[in-house]
């Protein structure tokens, strides 16, 4: 591994790894045989098809389930999944902000995904915000403004500085690592941002 950033386990149980350094998604299995499974080693750039010769650029995000390894393609500015040995775009195109469905949509320098139910959650570090991807592929927005600093608040008020890590417990409240600080969006309804340590 270059730099090994985001971790998670696919329904086989192997370890899925991140690895921005080489520019590749490796696989760890239970006796730590490690194997590149998408990506070119030490090879940046975007390219979508089969997995052994598919692009990425500085992915730092992943996530799994259902047979599919989502991953936050960081400088690509892109969602892309993995399936069935093939790579393809779910969401993104150009960095930017953006709302809506397949390159239309805009991120910038993505970087935590995790499962939120049968949709994704999205670090958008560079906008600042909050993104959710559905199962279509349509992506909006759930919290935050993009002004970049520390604000708690309704969804529409917070304010995230530079939000990198997303993860969800079994409750469905969404924790985010933003900078110094652990912020949480839940409560029941599902109305708030909350800072849970700093």
């Amino acid at each position: 591994h270059d730099t090994p950033s985001g971790i998670a386990f696919d329904n086989a149980g192997n370890l899925i790894v991140a690895d921005p350094g080489s520019h590749s998604i490796k696989s760890i299995d239970a006796k730590g045989g490690v194997s590149t499974i998408a990506g070119t080693e030490n090879r940046s750039g975007y390219a979508d098809g089969d997995a052994r010769s598919a692009l990425f650029h500085a992915p730092i995000g992943v996530s799994a389930a259902g047979g599919k390894i989502f991953v936050a393609d960081t400088f690509n500015d892109r969602i892309r999944v993995i399936e069935n040995g093939n790579v393809r775009t779910l969401a993104g195109g150009q960095k930017g902000f953006g709302d809506g469905i397949g390159d239309a949509v805009r991120f910038d320098t993505p970087a935590g995904i995790c499962n939120w139910g049968d949709k994704l959650v999205v670090a958008d570090t560079g906008n600042g915000r909050i993104r959710v991807i559905e199962p279509d592929g349509r992506v909006w927005t759930l919290a935050g403004t993009g002004s970049g600093d520390l604000k708690d608040g309704s969804l529409l008020s917070a304010v995230f500085f530079q939000p990198t890590g997303v993860a969800v417990d079994k409750f469905g409240t969404i924790y985010v690592s933003d900078v110094n600080a652990v912020r949480k969006i839940g409560g029941g309804t599902l109305a708030l941002v909350s800072t849970v340590t700093r």
